[in-house]
């Protein structure tokens, strides 16, 4: 009998580290991604230029050209995403970003350009700084 209770005593416990081991390794796991971010809302496009009219004093009428261009852009990237099932190159995504940026600049005075610039720069090193946070 005492010899039984050794077993059922080693079972148990060879068990319970095989659960314990399984349950760290999962939860040390990443998860996986599922595909490219989503794109940003309309309310959230206004946002933008709405930070980005504050910043470069924009006209009504950039305003709504710039607005206009990031719709397009948004809306360009989510196509390029469904065509090619989420494996757009990095280098043809930062390609897409200079060109939409150059369309902006292109309904900018050079002050405004000058600003722009300094925006942009100011906002990769904000997500960058983000990215750098959550890893």
């Amino acid at each position: 009998m005492n010899k039984q209770k050794r077993i059922n005593a080693g079972i148990l416990l060879i068990i319970a580290l095989l659960f314990f081991i399984s349950g760290n390794i999962l939860a040390q796991q990443k998860p996986e991604r599922n595909g490219p971010p989503k794109p940003p809302s309309t309310s959230e496009v206004n946002k933008m230029v709405d930070e980005l009219s504050t910043n470069l004093s924009l006209s009504e009428t950039q305003k709504k050209e710039i607005s206009t261009l990031y719709t397009s852009h948004y809306n360009n990237i989510r196509e390029s995403f469904d065509n090619q099932a989420g494996k757009t190159s990095p280098q043809e995504m930062q390609q897409k970003r200079k060109d939409f940026e150059e369309q902006i600049k292109s309904l900018l005075s050079d002050e405004q350009k000058t600003a722009f610039d300094k925006f942009v720069k100011n906002n990769m090193n904000q997500k960058g700084s983000q990215k750098s946070r959550r890893n």
